[in-house]
């Protein structure tokens, strides 16, 4: 039998193309795929120079707004920052093209920068809960004066004065009232290894709670791996704290069994190599939970 006839040769009814209508199309085809090429490039082009420091000029050619940015952003380098320009949030240089790629919004050069930006209001809940749970510290920069006082100030002429207001990581996220409501606070701290534990766990993660744990332990003698465990962990949203202190062996079953049930989302540890900094062991263990990153603190 004859061969069948590609997809080059026939149009969707089945008749094969004239010459000239087979040339065109490959053209077509052609300047298509080139401005797909052209548009893949700049977006690349783009994201490099948000990337680089050489994307951010001298400090002389900023206007005062880009002032204001810049001297945050080195502030609070742990923080993907947003700031509240008139009733859109920005996002500056890298924080920029995290959010285009997590938020899917566009990227654009302005200034000295590279930018993206957001609605400020119910729109904006949604893109900052996709932030955190990708892992992200994010900070909100807002305006502290409104355009009516600012009009009627001295410093009418001015810029706006902005400063970090809010913080949202995994473990504060539904503390806010704008991103979940809040259940009654407990009034009474609850110990780990009570009968009370597991219904107290139920209630706090049925009402949206997430546990921010802190924990330390004290060594042994060297060569003993058996360790004395303090922990606490608090949930930001509905006022419920869990506290135990207990001691564990080598392979650390009581400190898994602890957090299998407390499920943390996020961890504050002392720094390495100080009082009360974790083994190797417990380490091991907690990053079987750590879905959120941990911070490191004074102990």
């Amino acid at each position: 039998s004859s061969a069948e006839p590609t997809a080059e040769d026939r149009s969707d009814g089945g008749v094969t193309d004239s010459p000239r209508k087979a040339s065109t199309k490959q053209r077509f085809a052609k300047v298509l795929g080139s401005l797909t090429i052209d548009r893949d490039a700049r977006r690349a082009e783009t994201e490099e120079r948000a990337m680089s420091s050489s994307s951010i000029k001298s400090m002389s050619s900023m206007t005062p707004m880009e002032k204001q940015q810049f001297a945050m952003l080195k502030q609070y380098p742990d923080m993907l920052l947003l700031f509240e320009v008139g009733y859109k949030y920005e996002f500056v240089n890298e924080a920029a093209q995290i959010a285009g790629k997590l938020l899917r919004i566009a990227v654009y050069e302005k200034g000295a920068f590279v930018k993206a930006s957001i609605p400020v209001g119910v729109a904006a809940t949604r893109h900052i809960r996709r932030l955190v749970d990708a892992g992200h510290k994010v900070g909100i920069i807002e305006q502290t004066e409104t355009a009516a006082l600012k009009a009627a100030s001295a410093s009418k002429n001015k810029l706006f004065t902005r400063k970090l207001t809010k913080v949202y990581t995994a473990s504060t996220m539904a503390a806010s009232s704008e991103m979940a409501p809040l259940t009654a606070p407990s009034d009474e701290a609850t110990d780990a290894t009570s009968a009370g534990t597991n219904d107290a766990l139920s209630n706090v993660q049925s009402s949206g709670g997430a546990f921010l744990l802190a924990m330390r332990e004290t060594r042994g003698t060297a060569g003993d791996r058996t360790v004395t465990c303090s922990l606490m962990a608090v949930s930001i949203a509905t006022g419920h704290v869990i506290y135990d202190e207990f001691e564990d062996s080598g392979m650390r079953s009581e400190l898994d069994t602890r957090l299998e049930h407390i499920r943390p989302v996020e961890l504050l540890l002392p720094e390495p190599d100080t009082d009360g900094c974790l083994s190797s062991q417990s380490e091991r263990i907690l990053g079987l939970y750590t879905g959120a990153p941990g911070e490191r603190g004074s102990g």
